[in-house]
């Protein structure tokens, strides 16, 4: 399947893929966080992880690893220039914004004299096809994206995150936790994919220093990141609209926010998630599960809910993006539903699916132990 095709159906039902919860936060009245508000946050953070200081390290210059993700560029204002598609219009445009967003942060950087930097493509392909890599510094280097759950403690000084959005709830543009229709809880609180990243991070002591995405993402992480140098590159005006900010002011506070990431990396924090985990995934609208998933080993399904207990953020993530994946699936079916009909799409649909139910049996079994008593 194309991305114009995918593109295409997705937009058929992309009303429909926000949760609930997100209507009140897309009002463009930012509101004033009450005393309750901030206690209730903290509690959530008190159950999901506990903030310790970086691993330690002898390297006399850091090193850092840049993620990107395309929602939470600059100039990305369209679904379709956040659907890859070889060759498309909006293909180009989307590699272009994402390339220049990365270059800022990458000028940042070298101001900081880093000369050698790590970059992940965390949009779905990983691949390094999102952005022009041939732009890219002599120095940078790519490493596949699940890299982390096997790398050893300090193996990074630091990671920075370019592009990212928020979760369902957070009312931002393109919002979502690793599928449309998925709502991902660890210990009980909501996060965001800035947030599971952090975690897998935060195993190996390696902190989170920059992020950067619209000013929906920057509320939901100035509660649970706040040591975080955050750059608002365009303001959510819902899901599928946005407001952008001059270009040149981006790029300026894109490489200044990365230099003092740098400069100021001694107060970042770790967050480690308490164990076990205990982990949620509520699909919700088009995605909906229901009852699919129920009489799997190790999986306990409670109304909208999913759940499942894990030893470490390391299995549990991997699990979580197979029932996301399952969630897409229902969904796509959904919106195939509704389109045009098209034997070439049903045909590609068809092998998209044997593939994620594949993906999906192989790493349950090594994720999911068995469920705590309060979930059985």
């Amino acid at each position: 399947m194309t991305g114009r095709q995918l593109a295409q159906i997705l937009s058929l039902l992309a009303p429909f893929a926000v949760s609930p919860l997100a209507a009140a936060a897309q009002s463009p009245v930012t509101r004033v966080p009450s005393a309750n508000d901030i206690a209730a946050n903290q509690a959530t953070l008190d159950r999901l992880w506990r903030l310790e200081s970086p691993a330690s390290s002898a390297r006399r210059m850091p090193k850092l690893l840049v993620y990107y993700d395309l929602e939470g560029m600059s100039r990305v204002t369209t679904l379709a220039e956040a659907t890859w598609e070889s060759g498309s219009v909006a293909n180009e445009r989307g590699r272009a914004a994402a390339t220049r967003d990365v270059l800022a942060v990458f000028a940042g950087l070298r101001s900081a004299g880093i000369d050698s930097v790590g970059i992940v493509d965390y949009h779905g392909g990983d691949d390094g096809r999102d952005v022009v890599m041939s732009a890219l510094p002599k120095g940078t280097y790519r490493i596949p994206r699940n890299t982390v759950d096997t790398l050893p403690r300090g193996a990074y000084d630091g990671v920075l995150f370019v592009g990212m959005h928020t979760g369902p709830n957070g009312g931002g543009f393109l919002a979502h936790t690793m599928s449309v229709s998925v709502d991902v809880r660890l210990n009980g609180r909501s996060v965001n994919e800035s947030e599971c990243e952090a975690a897998r991070w935060g195993r190996i002591g390696v902190p989170v220093l920059f992020v950067s995405g619209d000013d929906r993402l920057e509320m939901e992480l100035r509660g649970s990141m706040p040591w975080i140098e955050f750059v608002t590159v365009k303001h959510a005006r819902g899901f599928a609209s946005v407001d952008t900010l001059p270009l040149a002011d981006v790029e300026r506070a894109l490489s200044d926010a990365a230099r003092r990431a740098v400069e100021r990396r001694a107060r970042a924090r770790v967050p480690r998630v308490i164990t076990p985990l205990h982990v949620a995934v509520r699909t919700f609208g088009p995605g909906a599960l229901g009852e699919r998933l129920a009489g799997l080993p190790g999986l306990t399904v409670v109304g909208t809910e999913t759940r499942f207990t894990s030893a470490d953020i390391s299995t549990a993530v991997p699990a979580v993006e197979s029932i996301a994946g399952l969630a897409t699936q229902r969904f796509i079916q959904r919106a195939m539903s509704r389109a045009a009909s098209d034997s070439a799409v049903r045909a590609a649909m068809d092998r998209a699916l044997v593939q994620m139910n594949h993906d999906y049996a192989a790493t349950m079994d090594a994720a999911v132990t068995t469920p705590s008593p309060t979930q059985r």
